[in-house]
């Protein structure tokens, strides 16, 4: 049966008592939005259809107008705007978080953003950043793809962060001495399947070589190694790895060094060091694919609603993905959660956050099954 809007009619009955001029109402129910014609599942539903399933506000009253309720979009986008400073306060607690564990995989992807100007759109960066460990992941917007948002967020970060090469985190290692940097090998393998259609020997070669070190990785997941177990058999593969840099800079001596598998020999070598780390650290991935699969919600939000409204709507975007991106990770339905924390969120201090994250609700839900 396909889900129905309803009236939820709450009666506050009035009572005076008897020879006194004292009045007896039950207190308001406590709502995220006060006053609003909104319950709290509604408004649930209106903000995981906009950033879980991808439906923009206008399909979503299109949707209701077919059973009857009329909702005009100033009022339903400025239902979604009106929650953001909750879902800023959670996605702030998860970010905080992060910044706490030994091992973060960092990325970056666009979106467009109206800023007033009369002709085209603005291109932002959103920001993410995870935590395998905790599974938490956090969206943070920024007007552009400068030093500025990383430089800001690792500021007293101690521990080892994962990105691909973009010279920016460069900055941070020469900034930041407690931070370790390690690159990641899907985005040197992806230089090399470019250049296929250039040079496919060559190309072809480096992806076989590149292509055991998976290989490796597919039998500790498959053995459940432990983090010493998989350092070991990384060690292992420091020959090969050694031998596969002996080519590259070989062949980095006859290629084009502009042609893609020049590029592609020249993004490896120049970066080899970051790129081969990984084998002394059991703890760190081979890439930051698991944060790269975070990031594609917002792909296809992008494809839906196409731009954010202002510079600030951006910036609420990244709190709601913050915090659907983390229900995803940790397996929690985003509706159900939601609900949830929308009932709990006015009632609890900003300091204790904690006590409504996703993984407390996942906890809640378990305590009772």
């Amino acid at each position: 049966k396909p889900s129905k809007l309803f009236i939820v009619r709450y009666i506050r009955r009035k009572y005076k008592k008897a020879g006194q001029d004292i009045i007896i109402t039950a207190p308001v129910i406590d709502e995220p939005i006060a006053k609003c014609e909104a319950d709290i599942s509604l408004l649930a539903d209106i903000v995981v259809s906009k950033f879980v399933d991808h439906l923009p506000e206008y399909r979503q009253q299109q949707i209701y107008k077919r059973e009857g309720v009329v909702i005009p979009p100033s009022t339903m986008n400025g239902w979604v705007h009106q929650l953001s400073p909750y879902m800023k306060l959670m996605s702030e607690h998860i970010k905080h978080q992060i910044l706490q564990t030994r091992y973060i995989q960092q990325d970056e992807s666009t979106i467009k953003v109206m800023d007033g100007k009369k002709q085209g759109t603005h291109t932002g960066y959103m920001w993410v950043m995870g935590s395998i460990e905790l599974k938490y992941v956090c969206f943070e917007y920024q007007k552009g793809r400068s030093r500025e948002g990383p430089v800001k967020s690792f500021k007293d970060y101690k521990g080892y962060l994962q990105t691909d090469a973009y010279e920016v985190y460069d900055i941070i290692d020469k900034i930041y001495g407690d931070i370790q940097h390690f690159h990641c090998w899907a985005h040197g393998r992806r230089k090399f399947v470019e250049a296929l259609n250039n040079d496919k020997s060559r190309s072809e070669y480096a992806l076989n070589q590149i292509q055991k070190l998976y290989d490796i990785e597919g039998k500790c997941r498959e053995a459940n190694h432990t983090h010493d177990q998989r350092k070991e058999e990384r060690q292992a593969a420091k020959p090969s790895l050694e031998q596969f840099k002996e080519w590259m800079d070989k062949e980095a001596l006859v290629v084009t060094p502009r042609s893609p598998i020049g590029t592609a020999i020249g993004y490896m070598v120049k970066r080899w060091e970051k790129f081969t780390k990984y084998t002394d650290h059991g703890e760190v991935e081979i890439d930051n694919n698991i944060i790269e699969n975070a990031i594609r919600p917002l792909a296809l939000g992008r494809k839906n609603y196409l731009f954010a409204g202002n510079h600030d709507a951006a910036v609420n975007i990244g709190h709601y993905y913050t915090i659907f991106g983390t229900c995803r990770a940790l397996g929690v339905n985003p509706y159900d959660y939601i609900v949830w924390f929308l009932t709990k969120v006015t009632s609890v201090k900003t300091s204790e956050m904690a006590k409504i994250s996703p993984d407390e609700y996942q906890k809640s839900i378990k305590a009772n099954t």
